[in-house]
Formats: structure tokens, sequence, C-alpha cells
């Protein structure tokens, strides 16, 4: 087992919305966390030899809607202190 970090969106660019993120198959997604600018994920996977596959990993703000579809939520990030900025972090399911 390994533990592998895997950007999604950078916050110099608006980063709500959906997001194809490229993970090992069957990697399990742990938390997010902004690292560097970066929204991340971080994931245990058991085999790292197993093929990418898109993620769909989608950002909304507090208060913006969330599609009537499966998602699994993921965690949270505050990434302007000063304002209070929250974004919420969640997996898109079926996709």
């Amino acid at each position: 087992m390994k533990i592998f970090k895997y950007q999604v969106a950078s916050l110099k660019e608006n980063p709500i919305g959906l997001h194809k993120v490229p993970m090992l198959y069957g990697a399990e997604i742990l938390c997010t966390q902004i690292q560097d600018g970066h929204i991340c994920v971080w994931a245990k996977v058991v085999e790292s030899n197993d093929p990418l596959v898109p993620r769909s990993i989608e950002i909304v703000a507090t208060g913006d809607p969330v599609g009537l579809t499966r998602r699994r939520y993921i965690g949270s990030v505050f990434y302007n202190p000063g304002n209070a900025g929250v974004l919420h972090v969640l997996e898109k399911l079926g996709t």
C-alpha cells in the first residue's frame, strides 16, 4: 500500500467546476487539502502498476447548487483565510 497525491485544480484560476483527474485504478480517496496553491486529494493505492483512470472531482463553493447525480463528499478546504473562503470537494460517482 502507498499513499499518492493528485492535483485537482489550481487556485490561480477559478477552481469551481468538474475536473477529470487521472488516478490509479482502485485508488481510495482519503482527504483533500491545499498545497502550493493547488487543491489536491490524497489516495491510498494498493498497486502502483495499475492503469490510470479518470475520476470526476467536483469543486463547489458554499451555497452553490450541487447536481442531482450521486456524489461522495471528500472534504472542505479554506482558500482565503481573510475572507473565510471555503470550497467543498466531492467525487461524482458513476462517471
